[in-house]
């Protein structure tokens, strides 16, 4: 599993913390009065690059869970064909009546 560092943490939550933070001091400036459409701008910005940013970082847990099952199906191939040889020598080995 992936850990994130505090700084990480940090900025994967302040786009939320801004938003909420801008959107209260933009009602209580009377945001009706100098208009909405330039905020909804503002927001997109933020989430965008707060997507990209967990994207990036998680993406490593991703490429690390495809190396571990990899890694399982290659031992458990090998371990199937280490049964077979040793089921086909003890068959070789038995006494023939």
């Amino acid at each position: 599993m992936i850990r994130l560092k505090p700084w990480q943490w940090i900025i994967l939550v302040s786009p939320i913390v801004i938003i909420i933070t801008f959107l209260l001091i933009g009602a209580a400036t009377q945001i009706h009065a100098w208009g909405s459409s330039w905020i909804w701008a503002v927001f997109t910005v933020i989430f965008v690059g707060w997507r990209w940013l967990l994207l990036r970082w998680t993406k490593l847990a991703v490429n690390q869970t495809e190396a571990v099952f990899a890694q399982v199906q290659e031992e458990l191939e090998s371990s199937t064909d280490n049964n077979l040889n040793v089921s086909c020598q003890l068959e070789k080995t038995k006494p023939t009546k």
